[in-house]
């Protein structure tokens, strides 16, 4: 691994994700985030940002904003015909930062999919109808 981050912190946090319904995420996405933290540059910050990493699908680039909100809302641009780069991030994100992002995504699941792994079978127990009536003795 690089300069820039612990090989093992990222195996620990990237190997814990857990996207939609509560499945892992897939090796070509870890891969992909794993060649970044090695080598942190625009093209491979390209190529993950839009990686969904919650069950909410939330996109790595969100969940990099959710943590530093002062990180840039707008990326790179392409000129259509020829998908030439006409404006550059105006930053990436430290492999660090990344790590944090992700951590969080996971930290903060929402309630449909807390809903769902705690209650596989999908029952609404909020909802579920009137109470029914007590016996009075």
């Amino acid at each position: 691994m690089s300069q820039f981050c612990d090989k093992y912190r990222s195996v620990a946090i990237i190997g814990n994700v857990r996207v939609y319904n509560n499945k892992p995420l897939d090796d070509d996405a870890k891969r992909r985030i794993y060649e970044y933290l090695e080598k942190p540059d625009a093209t491979n910050w390209s190529d993950i940002s839009g990686i969904h990493i919650n069950g909410r699908m939330l996109t790595l680039w969100q969940a990099v904003r959710q943590v530093d909100p002062t990180f840039p809302a707008t990326g790179r641009t392409y000129e259509m015909e020829t998908g030439r780069v006409t404006k550059e991030w105006e930053r990436i994100p430290h492999p660090d930062l990344v790590l944090r992002a992700i951590q969080h995504s996971q930290n903060h699941k929402s309630f449909e999919s807390e809903s769902l792994r705690d209650n596989p079978e999908g029952t609404n127990h909020r909802n579920s109808g009137p109470p029914e009536p007590s016996e009075q003795s």
